[in-house]
C-alpha cells in the first residue's frame, strides 16, 4: 500500500515535471523568436539608419559643390563685369575729351567764320563805296571769299565730328549705364547667392545634425539589442539550468 501511494505521488510529480518541460520548452520557443525578431529588427534598423547617413553625406557633398560652383561663377561674372566697366568708362572719358576738344575748334571756327564775313561786308561797303582801286577790292573780296568757302568746309567737318562724338558719348553712356544696371543686377544676383549659401550652411548644419542623431539613433537601437540579447541569453541560461535541476530530481526520484 505505501509502494503504491509512493508511486503515486511519483508520478504526479512526474507529471508535474513534464509540465514544467512543456512550460520551459515553449519558454525557449518564445525566447528564440523574440531573439530572431530582434536580430532581424536590428539589422533592418541599422541598413535604414546607414542609408540615411549616407544619403545626408550625399546631400552634404552636393550642396558644397554647389556652394563652390556659385562662389566661382559669381566671381567671373564680378571680374568681367568690372572690366567692361573699367573700359567703358576710359572710352567715355576719351570720347568726352574728344567732344570737348571738338567744342573747342567748333568754337574757334564759329568766331573765324563771323570774322571772315565781317571782313567780307566791309569790302563789299568799300567797294560800293568808290570806284578806285576796283580790281584789287574785287581780288581781295574774292581771297576772302575762298577763304570764308574753306572756313566753312572747315566747320562743316568739325560740325559732322562733333556730331559723331556726341553720338559716341550717347552710346557710352547708354552703355555704361547698362553696365551699372547689369551690375546692380549681379550685385542682387550676388545677394541671392550669399543667402543661398547661408541657406545651403544651414541645410548642411541640419543634415549634420541629422546624421549624429541617426547615428545616435543606431547606437542606442545596437545598445538596445545588446541589452536584450544578454537577457535573452541570462533567461536561456536559467531556463537550462531548471531543466538540469528537474533532470536532476526525476533522476534521483528514480534512483529512490
Amino acid at each position: 500500500m505505501e509502494l503504491k501511494e509512493d508511486l503515486e505521488l511519483c508520478e504526479g510529480r512526474l507529471r508535474l515535471c513534464q509540465v514544467a518541460f512543456d512550460w520551459c520548452y515553449k519558454d525557449r520557443s518564445r525566447f528564440k523568436r523574440n531573439f530572431d525578431d530582434l536580430s532581424f529588427l536590428h539589422e533592418a534598423i541599422k541598413e535604414t539608419l546607414i542609408a540615411e547617413i549616407r544619403k545626408y553625406q550625399d546631400n552634404i557633398a552636393t550642396c558644397k559643390r554647389s556652394n563652390l560652383a556659385s562662389a566661382e561663377a559669381l566671381e567671373a561674372a564680378e571680374e568681367t563685369i568690372d572690366f567692361l566697366e573699367a573700359e567703358n568708362y576710359f572710352a567715355q572719358v576719351s570720347s568726352e575729351e574728344q567732344v570737348r576738344r571738338l567744342q573747342a575748334d567748333n568754337a574757334a571756327l564759329v568766331a573765324e567764320l563771323r570774322a571772315y564775313k565781317h571782313r567780307i561786308e566791309l569790302l563789299e561797303s568799300e567797294s560800293d563805296g568808290t570806284q578806285d582801286d576796283c580790281g584789287e577790292l574785287d581780288c581781295d573780296k574774292e581771297y576772302r571769299a575762298g577763304t570764308l568757302e574753306y572756313c566753312q568746309a572747315r566747320l562743316a567737318l568739325c560740325q559732322a565730328a562733333l556730331s559723331w562724338q556726341e553720338d559716341n558719348r550717347r552710346r557710352y553712356k547708354a552703355e555704361n549705364d547698362g553696365l551699372k544696371h547689369e551690375k546692380k543686377q549681379d550685385e542682387l544676383t550676388k545677394q541671392a547667392f550669399a543667402d543661398e549659401v547661408q541657406k545651403q550652411m544651414a541645410k548642411n548644419v541640419s543634415l549634420e545634425r541629422d546624421k549624429r542623431v541617426a547615428a545616435q539613433s543606431l547606437e542606442a537601437a545596437e545598445d538596445s539589442i545588446d541589452f536584450l540579447q544578454a537577457e535573452s541569453v541570462f533567461e536561456g541560461q536559467a531556463f537550462h539550468q531548471r531543466t538540469l535541476e528537474l533532470e536532476t530530481g526525476l533522476a534521483g526520484k528514480d534512483k529512490g
